[in-house]
């Protein structure tokens, strides 16, 4: 059990239990804890892996997000485009593949949790099968792409969403800085990071977009409503 709470009823009935030490959780929406659990599954796997590179990755890993904190903050200022089509909507399509499809998947949550917009989380390959009827004019779209051979899988599908009139931001890597043709906005994050750990710093700018334009909309990202920290399941 991985949780945030080591005395928690999980962590106790749990064979093996891995605390996030995220500290208290002041928002109901769970951001830091994401994070932290990613962290934890990453490191858990490269313990358990016989190559080391992952692990001498996990070591630059604070910096990478730090700076990636930075970097999106700073975007953000910037990209009142981004924050103002966002939050006039009620439809929006969040776009990776890979180890980022749970990037897509999760910010598309947050957005739904603290902003009540129907946002939808896609693989960039799936949407191609049907869905991308949805890439409307009036619908943004934003996409996390990796570099190397994934971004390269993602490129064509937004290409093809750009053309046919589609707003598209685009977070992703180094790679970004090169010129692309029919986006709206763009961010590089400054990191050098194995492509299994760019979740961690691709959710940053996500988890940051859903706060913006939870309080443009006039809500309470910390505490939107009908959200609750706990959730009984039977």
């Amino acid at each position: 059990a991985i949780t945030n709470e080591p005395g928690s009823p999980l962590a106790l009935a749990a064979e093996h239990a891995i605390s996030c030490e995220a500290g208290p959780e002041l928002a109901v929406a769970a951001t830091k804890t994401y994070v932290a659990e990613l962290a934890a599954v990453a490191a858990l796997v490269s313990r358990l892996s016989p190559q080391p590179e992952l692990g001498r990755a996990l070591e630059g890993l604070p910096d990478a997000l730090s700076s990636s904190l930075v970097a999106a903050i700073a975007w953000l200022d910037d990209s009142e485009p981004l924050v103002e089509a966002v939050a006039s909507t009620d439809r929006m399509l969040v776009l990776s593949r890979g180890f980022n499809l749970p990037t897509a998947l999760e910010v598309a949550l947050k957005l739904k949790e603290t902003t009540g917009i129907f946002a939808e989380g896609y693989s960039s390959a799936d949407l191609m099968h049907g869905p991308v009827a949805l890439a409307l004019p009036t619908v943004p779209i934003l996409a996390f792409r990796p570099d190397g051979p994934m971004g390269l899988a993602i490129d064509g599908v937004i290409e093809r969403v750009a053309m046919a009139g589609s707003r598209v931001w685009l977070v992703g890597g180094r790679d970004l800085l090169r010129p692309r043709a029919g986006l709206r906005g763009r961010l590089a994050l400054p990191i050098d990071l194995p492509e299994t750990l760019t979740p961690l710093a691709f959710v940053i700018p996500g988890f940051l977009l859903a706060e913006s334009v939870a309080r443009r909309r006039g809500m309470n990202p910390d505490a939107p409503a009908g959200l609750t920290k706990v959730t009984l399941t039977t």
